[in-house]
């Protein structure tokens, strides 16, 4: 007959050496997804700290600082030096269209910098007159990028005040 008395310890053997197996595979599996678990943790601490530095040097930063949304031209967020140099208060100037804030002194300016960004993506060390929110004027030196937050394509712009450097600069050449 095909059946013989083995056959029942066989099937005990067989089925035991599957579920062993099955045991063995499942371990591997769950022993990936904590090690991918794990990873993930430690990713996300790491992205963490990096945004933490990142909004240290933006707040602590000497040189004026702003995000700006590159379709919307709205402004996303500014540093305490922004405020202080252009003297523009957070509270009013978040959510404020770029072009509003009148910060160049020529309104050309606004536009040839996002013509710039447009074709290059960012610019570096363009000197132009700004201006304060009290219509005084200031040397500045530009530099933006394009960069992608949170799904929006935006502008970091920095923008030092070197009116001081320019006043030493032209007070030496009258006397050299």
């Amino acid at each position: 007959s095909p059946y013989s008395a083995n056959t029942g310890w066989d099937d005990v053997l067989i089925n035991s050496a599957l579920l062993a197996a099955s045991a063995s595979i499942l371990n591997l599996l769950m022993k990936r997804m904590n090690d991918s678990l794990l990873r993930a943790q430690e990713n996300e601490e790491a992205l963490l700290a990096s945004e933490e530095k990142f909004s240290k040097a933006f707040r602590s930063s000497p040189i004026a600082i702003m995000m700006v949304g590159l379709e919307s031209g709205l402004v996303l967020e500014i540093n305490k030096s922004f405020e202080t140099i252009f003297g523009h208060p957070r509270s009013t100037t978040i959510g404020t269209n770029i072009i509003d804030l009148n910060l160049y002194a020529d309104p050309q300016d606004n536009l040839t910098l996002k013509s710039l960004l447009i074709e290059n993506g960012r610019f570096e060390n363009k000197e132009l007159t700004g201006r304060r929110s009290n219509g005084s004027t200031l040397s500045v030196r530009a530099s933006a990028e394009i960069t992608d937050i949170e799904g929006e394509t935006c502008v970091i712009s920095t923008l030092e005040d070197i009116t001081e450097s320019k006043t030493i600069e032209a007070a030496m050449r009258e006397q050299g």
